[in-house]
């Protein structure tokens, strides 16, 4: 019996089966914001902010709040530059005291692997800080800048301002709003290095070299203690995240979740730490 290839097939069949395709293709999700409707349709259980005013919303902040907040993210952008660069002038005083050959590989890298660790850091605090939130990257790096005898692990921690502070600053303020605050942690890592020679001379003449990193470590400590107080978390995905972890420990119902979670994101360290529901 002769078989009947594709070219004899009923008109009507093929019509058809293209019109089922075509159906399929308008019903398969093609955007992100296809996917999240598609998704919420299925989880009923959605977490977002109680209303457009909520104030747990960072850009419902008090306005005093949101530039607390933007001054502290600006001053330890600061820091970390000033730092950088205050040691420059106090150089030939550590070489001397530490018994370093002038001129030496040593004594550069006691400048130089600050600033090398700013090509480190930026690659895992701004993912990390989408995982885990601003504040708690922001305050941990700070701590690891404090350890001032480890100029490396100094310039790692000092490396995550300048990472993930302009997402911090979108956090708070809207496209319409944010051009002075932007402004203000802009001028930070610039004016940073132009002051940091300057006051590392000055200490260094009148002091010793040692006093340029107990000023720094002071100075960062004081603003450590002030971010403590007014840099609460600003990253709405972990204030939500935190509020449906909060939700389904109290209710036991394991379906409420939020977009973050929903999309099943995960960090762009390698895909190793999805969030999920």
């Amino acid at each position: 019996m002769p078989t009947q290839d594709s070219s004899s097939q009923d008109p009507k069949t093929l019509v058809q089966s293209s019109t089922q395709d075509d159906a399929q293709s308008q019903n398969t999700p093609s955007t992100l914001h296809d996917i999240e409707a598609s998704a919420s349709k299925e989880k009923s259980d959605f977490v977002d902010w109680d209303s457009p005013d909520d104030l747990k919303n960072p850009r419902n902040w008090t306005f005093r709040h949101r530039w607390a907040a933007t001054a502290v993210v600006s001053l330890f952008t600061f820091m970390s530059p000033l730092a950088s660069s205050m040691v420059a002038p106090a150089l030939p005083q550590v070489t001397r005291e530490l018994g370093l050959e002038q001129g030496s590989v040593l004594e550069s890298m006691t400048l130089s692997v600050f600033v090398l660790a700013y090509a480190v850091g930026p690659l895992f605090f701004g993912p990390l800080s989408e995982i885990y939130g601003r504040r708690l990257i922001l305050q941990g790096s700070n701590m690891f800048f404090l350890a001032l005898a480890f100029r490396f692990l100094a310039g790692l921690g000092g490396s995550a301002p300048l990472a993930i502070g302009g997402g911090t600053i979108a956090d708070l303020w809207a496209p319409e709003e944010r051009g002075m605050a932007m402004s203000l942690y802009s001028l930070a890592p610039l004016t940073g290095p132009a002051i940091g020679p300057v006051a590392g001379a000055w200490i260094a003449e009148r002091a010793s070299w040692r006093w340029v990193f107990y000023s720094t470590s002071i100075a960062d400590g004081v603003i450590q203690l002030v971010g403590l107080w007014y840099l609460t978390e600003t990253y709405a995905p972990t204030i939500l995240a935190a509020k449906a972890r909060a939700l389904r420990k109290s209710t036991g119902d394991e379906t409420i979740c939020t977009a973050h979670e929903l999309r099943g994101e995960t960090s762009r360290l390698g895909g190793l730490l999805p969030l999920h529901c």
